[in-house]
C-alpha cells in the first residue's frame, strides 16, 4: 500500500464502514500517523501516532491477516542480514550527476538519467562508478575466500547488467545471466545449473523483475542489489531469491545506494510504504 487511504478503501470493500467516512479516518488516524513519522516530530506527535497505530491495528485485527515468507520460513531457514551501503560517487560521476540534476529537462527523463548515473557512472563503464567499485571489491573478497560462496547481482537495468558481465569476463569469473530477453524455456535450466553444488558459475546476473515468484537461487548466499526500485515489493522479491527453502548458509544482502543521490530518495520512499503496512499489522 502506498498510503493509509488505500487501506481504508480496501477495508471498506470487505468490511463496509468499519473505519467510518474517509474524511474522519484521515483526520483521526492517517494524519496523526504521518505526522509522527516525520523526522524531528515532537514527542507529542510521536505519542499521538503510536496511539493511532494501536487503535488501527486493534480494529483491523478482526479481519486483516498478513503473513510473509519470513513468517512462514523463519524457523527452517538460516539467518539473513540486510546491509544498507551508501557508496560515494567517483569524481567524474559526481560532476555528471550534478550537471544532470541542474538540467532543464522533463522530470521523468531527469529521474531516469539520475538513476543511471548513480549506479554506473557517466559513460556506462563500471570503472567510473563508485557503487560498482564497492560491488566488485566485495565480490573479489568473496572470490578469494576458501568458503567458496557465490553471489547474485541484481539490477533494474540491463545496461548495468551488461557492464557487470563485461567486468566479470575481464576478471575471469564465470557468470550466468537471466533477464527479460532470456527465453522462458531456458530460465529454469539456468537456475538449476547455478544451484548445483559443483556449479562453475561464481556470479548470477539477474534483472530485478525477471523470473516471477518461483525463481530460487539458493546456490548463492550473497546478493547485491545494485539499484532500488520504486516498488518495494519488487526489491523484496529480488532479495528473497537466495533466502528460500534449500538454503544452508547464512545469507547476506547488500543494498547499494549512491550517497546523496536519488537512490536515497527512492529508498526512503520504500521505507515510508513499509511504515504504512507496519501501521496496520
Amino acid at each position: 500500500m502506498n498510503d493509509l487511504s488505500e487501506f481504508h478503501a480496501l477495508a471498506d470493500v470487505v468490511n463496509p464502514d468499519v473505519f467510518g467516512p474517509l474524511a474522519a479516518f484521515k483526520r483521526d488516524v492517517a494524519r496523526p500517523i504521518e505526522a509522527g513519522a516525520v523526522r524531528g516530530a515532537s514527542r507529542e506527535k510521536r505519542l499521538a501516532a503510536t496511539e493511532a497505530k494501536d487503535a488501527l491495528r486493534a480494529r483491523a485485527a478482526a479481519f486483516y491477516l498478513r503473513r510473509t515468507a519470513a513468517d512462514v520460513s523463519r524457523a527452517s531457514l538460516p539467518p539473513k542480514t540486510v546491509h544498507v551501503v551508501c557508496c560515494r560517487l567517483r569524481a567524474g560521476q559526481a560532476a555528471a550527476y550534478a550537471a544532470a540534476a541542474a538540467a532543464d529537462v522533463d522530470a521523468l527523463a531527469k529521474i531516469q538519467r539520475l538513476r543511471a548515473l548513480a549506479t554506473r557512472g557517466a559513460d556506462g563503464d563500471r570503472a567510473a562508478s563508485g557503487k560498482l567499485d564497492v560491488a566488485f571489491a566485495l565480490l573479489a573478497h568473496l572470490r578469494a575466500r576458501p568458503a567458496k560462496e557465490r553471489a547474485v547481482l541484481v539490477s533494474t537495468s540491463t545496461v548495468t547488467l551488461d557492464a557487470c558481465a563485461r567486468e566479470c569476463e575481464s576478471r575471469g569469473w564465470p557468470a550466468a545471466r537471466l533477464d527479460g530477453s532470456t527465453p522462458a524455456g531456458e530460465r529454469q535450466g539456468l537456475v538449476n545449473a547455478f544451484n548445483r553444488p559443483r556449479s562453475d558459475a561464481f556470479v548470477f546476473l539477474l534483472s530485478t523483475r525477471a523470473g516471477g515468484c518461483g525463481l530460487n537461487l539458493v546456490g548463492a548466499s550473497r546478493l547485491l542489489l545494485l539499484d532500488p526500485d520504486w516498488n518495494p515489493a519488487a526489491d523484496e522479491q529480488a532479495m528473497a531469491r537466495v533466502w528460500r527453502d534449500g538454503q544452508t548458509r547464512p545469507v547476506h544482502v547488500y543494498r547499494l545506494l549512491g550517497a546523496g543521490t536519488v537512490d536515497e530518495k527512492i529508498f526512503m520512499r520504500q521505507l515510508g510504504k513499509h511504515d504504512v503496512n507496519d501501521g496496520v499489522v
